[in-house]
């Protein structure tokens, strides 16, 4: 007995469980102005058509359930309808407010008739219910909307008719198009590709700025030793003379020996700067040694020839 106990609030409590996890919830019919497009689902394009009571609507009922029927759709809508006492829902008297309780309806007979919705509606004045493929023909239906499931993608019409007879009814005035299907959404456009880094421009070796030669006087760098304009190659420009070889005369160098003009001083050094190419050795050109050797023997002559000489009057004048 406890155990038939316990196994029976077992079974209870995985009842509730299960009556308790929430149910996947189906989305609600809807309706909007307009006839459906490929975008719609679970839809179908309703047309009321008034006739002589008025204009034409066009609406689309979408997200319908399996089955829905003719009146499900029209309810989708929004559209109000109403059907007879004697009938029920299997004849619909008033579509949208019409024709009211109160408006006369003139006959083909001539007679007066005001729609109370009671018994049924007179074949000279009742709502016909149609039926239509995308892109085909309206049907006139003899099954009742209440009991005709709809077809997903076609066409619902209801339309007043007016001394036209039963199954004679002007068909709604909207033919029954093939849906549109909207255009699918342009792709976004590509990202602009980067812009490729520019080049940065390399510093060649050797070029100004690249001086490796040390303090000292005799040039740094390799700027010291590029050719000036208007020589020829390998040879330097000749650096300006020294004071003492600009100077006239035969006045004492720095050695201490005369000079002569337009030679060099023996003690002259080169000029800081001033490549091997600029030493008296280097050419017989002006500045070389030879004209101040020449000089030295010239003046040691005349300095023996004076003294032998004076040596010979000296002698010449004790005889």
């Amino acid at each position: 007995m406890r155990r038939l106990l316990i196994s029976g609030a077992a079974a209870l409590l995985c009842i509730a469980a299960v009556s308790a996890s929430p149910l996947p919830i189906a989305q609600a019919a809807s309706g909007r102005v307009g006839a459906c497009t490929g975008a719609d689902s679970n839809a179908v394009t309703v047309v009321v058509d008034y006739q002589g009571l008025g204009s034409t609507a066009v609406y689309c009922a979408s997200n319908l359930s399996a089955g829905a029927t003719g009146l499900d759709a029209l309810a989708a809508v929004g559209v109000a309808y109403q059907g007879t006492s004697h009938d029920g829902l299997g004849f619909i008297c008033r579509i949208g407010g019409r024709p009211g309780p109160s408006e006369t309806i003139t006959l083909p007979n001539g007679q007066s008739y005001v729609e109370n919705c009671v018994d049924t509606p007179p074949a000279a004045a009742y709502w016909t219910y149609w039926t239509a493929n995308a892109g085909g023909s309206w049907a006139y239906s003899s099954i009742g909307a209440v009991n005709r499931s709809v077809t997903f993608g076609s066409y619902e019409g209801w339309s007043f008719a007016l001394g036209a007879g039963i199954g004679r009814g002007p068909a709604p005035r909207v033919a029954p198009a093939v849906w549109e299907v909207p255009p699918a959404p342009e792709p976004p456009p590509a990202p602009a590709p980067a812009p490729a880094p520019e080049p940065q421009p390399q510093q060649q070796p050797g070029t100004q700025g690249s001086n490796t030669g040390s303090g000292s006087g005799l040039g740094s760098g390799t700027d010291a030793q590029q050719p000036s304009s208007g020589s020829s190659p390998g040879e330097s420009a000749p650096s300006p003379s020294s004071p003492s070889e600009q100077g006239s005369g035969l006045g004492p160098s720095a050695s201490g020996l005369p000079t002569v003009p337009g030679t060099a001083s023996p003690s002259a050094s080169p000029s800081p700067g001033s490549s091997p190419s600029d030493s008296p050795e280097s050419d017989g050109s002006e500045g070389s040694a030879w004209p101040m050797v020449v000089g030295l023997l010239l003046t040691v002559g005349l300095a023996g020839a004076a003294a032998g000489l004076a040596w010979f009057r000296k002698r010449k004048g004790h005889m």
